[in-house]
C-alpha cells in the first residue's frame, strides 16, 4: 500500500477504515479509565518539530544507550500485543525493524508470535514486558 500522508492522523483515519471493529478498538484504547492515554496524547500535543532546512548538519549523531545498552537514536519499540491482527509478519516484522535501525524492540507479554520465533528473528537488542 503506498500513501501519501501527510499527517500522522491520516494514518489513523486508514486504520480505522481498513481494520475490523475489534482490532480498531484494541488499537485505539487504553487501560483502566484511560488516565494515562489521555495524559500522553495530552504531553505529546505540546511538542512541536520544527524543519531545519538549508543548515550544515555533517554528521549527526542520536545514539545514546539505554541501561547500558547502545542505541542508534533515542527510540524504542514499545510492547504492542497482538501485532498479526494488523499485519501478517507482526512482532517478526517490527523486531528485524527495530534490530535494522539499531535500537531496541520490547516484546510484549501479549504477542501473537510465540517468544522464541521473536527471539530467533531478533538482530538487535530484545526485551520483554512482564
Amino acid at each position: 500500500m503506498e500513501t501519501n500522508f501527510v499527517q500522522t492522523s491520516q494514518y489513523e483515519e486508514e486504520a480505522r477504515r481498513i481494520l475490523d471493529a475489534a482490532s480498531w478498538c484494541y488499537l485505539e484504547s487504553g487501560s483502566g479509565n484511560e488516565q494515562t492515554l489521555r495524559a500522553t496524547v495530552a504531553a505529546l500535543e505540546h511538542i512541536w518539530l520544527r524543519p531545519r532546512v538549508l543548515v550544515p548538519m555533517l554528521a549527526p549523531d542520536l545514539s545514546t544507550t539505554v541501561l547500558g545498552i547502545p542505541l542508534s537514536l533515542p527510540i524504542m519499540a514499545a510492547p504492542v500485543g497482538f501485532q498479526t491482527w494488523f499485519h501478517p509478519e507482526g512482532e517478526i516484522a517490527s523486531v528485524q525493524g527495530t534490530g535494522q535501525a539499531q535500537t531496541l524492540y520490547v516484546a510484549s507479554s501479549s504477542a501473537t508470535t510465540s517468544l522464541e520465533d521473536i527471539a530467533r528473528a531478533a538482530n538487535g537488542p530484545l526485551w520483554f514486558q512482564l
